[in-house]
C-alpha cells in the first residue's frame, strides 16, 4: 500500500517553494501606502470570487479562503472493461496577502494553496497539507504549482493602483498544461472592475 501511494504522488510532500516563486510572489509598489494596497488586493480577490470569499478579521494582511464544490470525470478498470464515472468534490483555496512598507512604497507578498477531496471518502490528500479555518500565517507555496497566478494577481493590483494601463485576464498569462487558481478553478470570475 505504502509503495503505491508513493507511486502515484499521493504519499509525497509539498515541494518546496522555488526561487522563481520566491520572486513572483513579491512585489514592490512605488508610492503607495499599504491601505491602498491593502483595497486594491482586497478587490482583486473579491472579483475573483464575487461574494463568496470569506476573510479572518484577525489577519495581520490578508487572509482568505474560497470554499466550492465540482464535478470530475474518472476511470476504472472492472476486469477488462473501462469504466468512466463523476466524483463530487470540494475544494478550498487560501489565499494571504502580507505588506511591509519600504522607503517610498508598499511591498505585497500574495501565496496561494488549495486542496480539493472527495465529497464521499474519508481519505484526504496528504499532498496539501490543511490548514485551519483561522489562519493568520503567511501560507508557503508550493514548489509543484508555476508563477503566473502570482503574476497575474500583482498585475491585476497594479491595474488598480493605476499603475498599469489595462486589466491582465486569463488569456494574457496562460500556459499550456498549466492549470491557474485564477482561471481555471470552479467558478473562477476572470472580469475585470466595472468601468465608470
Amino acid at each position: 500500500m505504502a509503495l503505491a501511494l508513493s507511486v502515484s504522488g499521493c504519499g509525497m510532500l509539498p515541494k518546496k517553494e522555488t526561487p522563481e516563486q520566491t520572486a513572483a510572489a513579491s512585489r514592490f509598489y512605488p508610492g503607495k501606502s499599504i491601505d491602498q494596497v491593502r483595497a486594491a488586493s482586497t478587490e482583486v480577490l473579491n472579483l475573483l470570487a464575487p461574494g463568496k470569499m470569506k476573510y479572518d478579521a484577525g489577519a495581520a494582511g490578508i487572509a482568505a479562503k474560497r470554499e466550492y464544490g465540482y464535478v470530475e470525470r474518472r476511470m476504472g478498470y472492472q476486469g477488462s472493461m473501462t469504466t468512466f464515472y463523476n466524483v463530487s468534490m470540494t475544494a478550498v483555496s487560501w489565499y494571504t496577502v502580507v505588506f511591509s512598507e519600504e522607503a517610498g512604497g508598499t511591498r505585497a507578498r500574495f501565496a496561494v494553496q488549495t486542496r480539493a477531496d472527495d465529497q464521499g471518502s474519508y481519505w484526504a490528500n496528504p499532498a496539501i497539507p490543511e490548514i485551519h479555518r483561522s489562519f493568520r500565517q503567511n501560507l508557503p507555496l508550493d514548489g509543484r504549482y508555476g508563477v503566473a497566478d502570482l503574476k497575474l494577481f500583482h498585475d491585476r493590483v497594479e491595474y488598480l493602483l493605476g499603475l498599469r494601463p489595462q486589466w491582465t485576464s486569463c488569456s494574457d498569462v496562460k500556459e499550456p498544461g498549466m492549470p491557474l487558481e485564477f482561471c481555471d478553478r470552479a467558478g473562477a470570475n476572470d472580469v475585470g472592475p466595472a468601468q465608470p
